[in-house]
């Protein structure tokens, strides 16, 4: 059986991550055209499109290695198929049970690889590639630090210490100087919203100071003139998908002492945890397949076949999250249905195929 695993296991990872570079390739090439529109803006020139769209290449990768891996089993043991070495096995004795373990032996080369990208690579690379894309095209100056976000508006300097997924800023504070650099104004405020093209501010305590005297007032609500795009501040915010699974884990822990929301996050960290199993469903799913009409076709068709079902498994497991988000259904439940759903569809599948 070993022989068999490595056999069918190559065929699986190599067919797999052929699919998968054809996949990305495509990809990035729309992506970049997509790009050439913006470039001008700023400055944000040729080689840092190319650059912002190449760091982008890990976290597509990752997206696509289920579909890659249904795409790619299905063409490469099609052909083992279309050359009568499984009917050779099954005459051997090799039952379809035993050669769907060898083709998810196979797999777990694919799912260490996506959780190498999805949580190795994709939270350095993506915040990064949007980061500079954002700062280059408004040629703006931000700063995420451990004590915050820190920006500059004109003469002003503001320091965010949480910047929400829905563009919401938590505990503010704004530095206003004057023509000689000397600080004017000192304004707190416990959060702000950006609504009608500009922000505003809620519970504010402003600090100003003359020659003479400090003034302190307070305001329940008030506007704020800043010219901050919400849409810069909005690449520095922590994004769920963006996060690896243990950074998950302790900011979902800081967002319940806080008393904050964290279903988005737990959507993500459930996401997360039941990504790896996609790939081996995916795999799961090419067996009957693969014992049936995938004999006698030719390799465009059982790609066509292997597409078709990678696309339905994920409009199908994105439909599923998004309405869990709105109806606020269990997170853990809305992440693994799809993936229990399909995995007892290749199951029952391969035992009709026996």
């Amino acid at each position: 059986m070993r022989i068999l695993d490595k056999h069918i296991g190559r065929h699986v990872v190599i067919g797999s991550l052929m699919a998968l570079v054809i996949l990305v390739s495509i990809d990035l090439v729309f992506a970049f055209g997509a790009e050439v529109n913006d470039i001008g803006e700023g400055d944000y020139d040729f080689l840092k499109s190319l650059i912002y769209i190449l760091l982008t290449a890990p976290r597509r990768a990752y997206d696509f290695m289920p579909l890659a891996a249904i795409v790619g089993s299905m063409v490469m043991l099609g052909g083992l198929a279309s050359n009568s070495e499984f009917i050779a096995m099954r005459s051997a004795g090799v039952s379809i049970t035993q050669i769907a373990i060898s083709m998810s032996k196979g797999g777990l080369v694919l799912v260490i690889l996506a959780l190498i990208l999805g949580e190795g690579v994709t939270p350095f690379s993506e915040p990064y590639a949007q980061q500079m894309r954002t700062f280059a095209q408004s040629q703006s100056t931000a700063l995420k630090s451990e004590n915050g976000i820190w920006a500059r508006d004109g003469l002003s300097f503001v320091n965010i210490l949480q910047l929400r997924p829905g563009g919401e800023l938590r505990r503010l504070d704004i530095y206003e100087f004057d023509k000689d650099f000397k600080l004017r104004f000192k304004t707190h405020a416990d959060r702000a919203v950006f609504e009608d093209d500009s922000w505003v501010l809620f519970n504010i305590e402003q600090v100003e100071m003359t020659p003479d005297a400090v003034k302190i007032t307070h305001y329940d609500k008030a506007k704020w003139g800043a010219l901050l795009n919400p849409d810069l501040l909005s690449v520095l915010a922590v994004k769920p998908e963006q996060l690896p699974i243990w950074r998950l884990t302790t900011y979902i822990d800081y967002l319940e002492k806080n008393g904050l929301e964290t279903e988005p996050y737990e959507f993500a960290y459930w996401q997360k945890m039941t990504a790896p199993f996609a790939i081996i469903v995916m795999l799961l799913l090419s067996v009957p397949f693969i014992f049936s009409s995938l004999r006698t076709t030719g390799a465009g068709q059982r790609t066509l076949i292997g597409i078709v079902l990678g696309i339905g498994y994920f409009l199908f497991a994105h439909v599923t999250a998004r309405m869990g988000e709105v109806y606020n259904f269990n997170p853990f439940v809305s992440s693994v249905a799809p993936i229990v759903i399909f995995m007892t569809v290749g199951f029952m599948s391969m035992r009709f195929s026996r």
